[in-house]
C-alpha cells in the first residue's frame, strides 16, 4: 500500500477527516497520541461498523483484535485474530511500525480491492498502559 500523508489522508474521506480531528482532540501531548481509553465508545459508535483493533503481538507481528460490522460484511466474515496485511495487503506492517515509531496517524492508498471497490485506510496509533505504542484504530473506506 502506498503512504498517504496526514494531509491527504484528512482529504481522502469525510470519515477520515473527523477520525483525525477526534483523535488530535484526544491527544494527551502534542508529541504523544492518545490512549486506548482515550476515544470513548461513545465518540466512535457511529464510526465502529468501517472500524477495527490493531494489536503488536510480543512477537511483533500485528494481529486485528476485532472488526466492525461493515468490515465483516464486506469480507465475508470475522478478520479478527488475523493479520493486518490479511485486511489491508502488503506493507501494512511497515505502516504499523511507522506510527508506533512516530505517533503520527498514516493513511494508506492503491492497495488490494474489495468486491471491486479499492481500500483505503486510516492507522490511529494508541499508548499503551505503559506509554509505548502498541495499537491502532483501524479506519477503512472501501
Amino acid at each position: 500500500m502506498a503512504l498517504m500523508s496526514l494531509k491527504e489522508a484528512r482529504a481522502a474521506t469525510p470519515l477520515f477527516a473527523a477520525l483525525i480531528a477526534l483523535w488530535e482532540a484526544r491527544r494527551p501531548a502534542t508529541d504523544r497520541p492518545p490512549g486506548r481509553d482515550g476515544l470513548s465508545p461513545a465518540e466512535l459508535m457511529r464510526y465502529l461498523p468501517l472500524l477495527a483493533m490493531a494489536e503488536r503481538d510480543p512477537d511483533g507481528s500485528v494481529r486485528l483484535a476485532w472488526a466492525g460490522t461493515g468490515i465483516k460484511e464486506r469480507l465475508g466474515g470475522d478478520p479478527s485474530g488475523r493479520a493486518l496485511e490479511d485486511l489491508l495487503g502488503p506493507g501494512t506492517e511497515t505502516a504499523f511500525a511507522m506510527i508506533a515509531e512516530d505517533g503520527v496517524p498514516v493513511g494508506l492508498a492503491d492497495g488490494r480491492t474489495v468486491g471491486g471497490t479499492d481500500v483505503r485506510a486510516l492507522l490511529l496509533p494508541l499508548a499503551g498502559a505503559g506509554g509505548a505504542i502498541d495499537a491502532a484504530l483501524v479506519a477503512v473506506a472501501w
